[in-house]
């Protein structure tokens, strides 16, 4: 039996392994995308075409990632491991990988007080959303940094809601 459970112990750190290095190179390919895009920008019409059809590749590329994180993601509930949402609540938010404009939105630009992952959490999505100068665009990246860190279960407002009632 020893064995055994070595070598499931194995697979399932093999398996959120692969779930991280799986959502890094989501990251990537998002990445790769807003970079095609901004190049799209300054050529020439010739050159579009080909960066059109690179953009669709790397959309897709990107599609195939989150249904393989998706999979990834199953196996590892199916073994009883999920993602430990209660990790580092105590961050502070200057230490996560914020705009410099969606950080001073949260740190300086409003009456509440936030310090820490468990500060804007506990606040909720439509507090935060409600406050000066945080726009959507700003706000859609807070969410996706909570979820890739582990904050949320998914990068959705009714994900932030749910986990906002559990801290509660």
């Amino acid at each position: 039996m020893h064995k055994k459970e070595a070598h499931n112990e194995s697979l399932t750190d093999g398996l959120v392994q692969l779930e991280k290095n799986l959502e890094d190179a989501r990251d990537s390919f998002e990445d790769g995308i807003k970079k095609l895009d901004e190049a799209m920008q300054g050529t020439a019409q010739t050159n579009r075409y080909q960066i059109s059809m690179l953009t669709k590749e790397l959309i897709r590329a990107n599609s195939e990632v989150e249904t393989l994180i998706q999979d990834v993601r199953q196996k590892l509930r199916a073994r009883g491991v999920e993602r430990n949402l209660n990790s580092n609540l105590d961050t502070a938010i200057d230490e996560l990988p914020l705009s410099i404009r969606t950080l001073n939105c949260l740190l300086h630009r409003t009456a509440i007080n936030i310090k820490t992952v468990r500060d804007v959490l506990i606040t909720g999505p439509k507090k935060v959303r409600r406050m000066p100068k945080l726009g959507k665009n700003c706000f859609n990246e807070l969410i996706e940094i909570l979820y890739s860190k582990g904050y949320l279960e998914a990068p959705t407002r009714d994900a932030w809601i749910k986990r906002r009632s559990e801290l509660a």
